[in-house]
């Protein structure tokens, strides 16, 4: 539950600086700085139409006809799904925000894998002792990557719902 009151809240307009402060156009709804407190965006604006996941641009897209192709080609319902070679992340309409953002990260933790050379199953395969860590290894860089070079998908993944107790 947000301690803020309604006149402390304000759209936040500062432009993205390397303290962390969100893009000014992001149009989320900012809870007035408390002194020792995170401060968390409360609404996001909409999933980012791109993502940047190491040295591929991708396409991010609500797209139900290619979610049910994909879904018919792999004999099983989807919720998502990303595609290195089309550089895109493709993403069922009319998911929960919560659920629509695990899922876009899902799909980027796909494409870390895939920028990074890993294949997890070839490292089960070849009995890699510690798969985990070969895994988690791979990821890292990649992740930290999309991290810094997406402002807008980090505002995206981290704002939290007003019902959820955001604002």
């Amino acid at each position: 539950m947000s301690d803020c009151r309604d006149s402390e809240r304000r759209t936040h307009q500062a432009p993205p600086s390397r303290d962390n402060q969100l893009p000014a156009d992001s149009g989320l709804l900012m809870a007035a700085p408390v002194p020792g407190r995170l401060v968390m965006p409360t609404v996001p604006r909409r999933v980012p139409d791109r993502v940047r996941v190491g040295h591929l641009h991708l396409q991010v897209l609500i797209d139900q006809g290619a979610i049910d192709a994909a879904s018919e080609e792999r004999d099983g319902p989807l919720s998502g799904y990303s595609d290195a070679e089309q550089q895109r992340i493709v993403l069922a309409p009319g998911a929960g925000p919560d659920f629509e953002a695990e899922t876009l990260l899902h799909e980027l933790l796909h494409m870390c894998l895939r920028v990074s050379g890993r294949d997890p199953n070839e490292d089960a395969k070849a009995e890699v002792d510690d798969i985990e860590e070969s895994t988690v290894n791979s990821m890292s860089g990649p992740l930290l990557a999309i991290l810094r070079d997406n402002p807008d998908l980090v505002a995206y993944l981290t704002a939290t719902p007003p019902w959820a107790g955001g604002g």
